[in-house]
């Protein structure tokens, strides 16, 4: 009987011990992201190369840049879970949704791809 109530708290401690990490990892992503980004690669429709994607704690976004030489500026929201990331931004009185997948994520840089291709960003200096 001490073997078996030993071997259930040894399955327990193993359990908890495996969802540590992917906590950990959820909060590192959320933390990393926060900051100033430049994009070095892009996609059709993505932002815009040379511009800035600004990522606040609070959840907010901001993209600058310019494309075909006109300014273009896009305020939004995003929200990440692990290696998922939803952003959400609102033009008139659509809001548009995209979803993304954390492809790399470290202090340096920030590759993600969605359904519409492939997006790389570098930390600002």
């Amino acid at each position: 009987m001490k073997a078996m109530k030993l071997l259930a708290v040894g399955v327990v401690v193993c359990l908890l011990g495996f969802s540590a990490p992917a906590d950990e990892k959820k909060a590192d992503n959320a933390k990393l992201a926060v900051g100033s980004w430049d994009v070095i690669k892009t996609h059709e429709g993505g932002p815009p190369k040379g511009g800035v994607v600004e990522l606040t704690k609070d959840g907010k976004i901001k993209v600058t840049g310019e494309q075909d030489g006109m300014k273009m500026a896009f305020d939004g929201t995003y929200k990440i879970d692990g290696n998922k990331m939803v952003l959400k931004f609102k033009f008139g009185d659509t809001e548009t949704s995209v979803d993304l997948t954390i492809d790399k994520l470290d202090e340096k840089t920030f590759a993600t791809t969605s359904k519409e291709g492939k997006v790389e960003l570098t930390r600002k200096k």
